[in-house]
């Protein structure tokens, strides 16, 4: 993820570095051996590669520059709004600040994963 993250494509664009193309190169290979045709399994590997680099940007970039900060209203940038706005974004602040364990991602990959095998002829067999 990190060279993902990091090696965005550029405009023009730039060629991916190679751990990145043998990292894709994985997924297909996973997902065509698993009989996914070639349409589908570009189509999760995009999804996929969109929901990871969204994923990493977000949960896992450090979110104060004290990362002892006990006030999760800090942690969300909270602390710059009134008390009086986003009251539900701060009722839920502490939930939210809190970084979990592999058990999120696992549950966004299967959700993803889930929308594609949905209707398809190999999801029922």
């Amino acid at each position: 993820m990190p060279l993902l993250t990091t090696h965005l494509p550029a405009v023009p664009p730039a060629p991916r570095p190679a751990a990145v193309l043998r990292d894709h190169e994985r997924v297909l290979v996973l997902l065509r051996g698993a009989g996914v045709d070639e349409a589908t399994a570009s189509a999760v590997l995009r999804a996929l590669t969109a929901w990871l680099l969204g994923y990493v940007s977000v949960e896992l970039r450090p979110m104060v520059d004290n990362p002892e900060e006990p006030d999760p209203t800090v942690w969300l940038g909270l602390h710059r709004l009134s008390a009086k706005e986003l009251p539900t974004l701060r009722e839920t602040a502490a939930a939210l600040a809190e970084q979990g364990g592999p058990e999120g991602p696992a549950a966004g990959l299967d959700a993803l994963l889930d929308s594609f095998t949905r209707g398809s002829p190999s999801a029922s067999g």
